[in-house]
């Protein structure tokens, strides 16, 4: 009896410690892109043609070429 407590007693520290070195940076994403390089050709576009521009103060945006419709992205720090 006394050493199956033993036993789980080391268990429980060795899963704590493995747990506890388990670096944040898995949780981080695991994607993201804010189109500096104007690059959009392995996205999936529907709707048209979209390009790349910068505007003052808004930073890069995807432009829709026939609508102008924009989705705004922050400018890289």
């Amino acid at each position: 009896m006394r050493a199956q407590i033993v036993v789980q007693g080391i268990v429980s520290i060795l899963i704590l410690t493995i747990i506890s070195l388990i670096p944040s940076s898995y949780a981080q994403v695991l994607f993201s892109d804010n189109f500096d390089d104007g690059d959009i050709s392995e996205y999936q576009q529907f709707g048209g043609t979209w390009t790349t521009v910068s505007e003052p103060g808004r930073g890069d945006v995807i432009r829709h070429t026939s609508n102008s419709n924009t989705v705004i992205f922050p400018q890289s720090e």
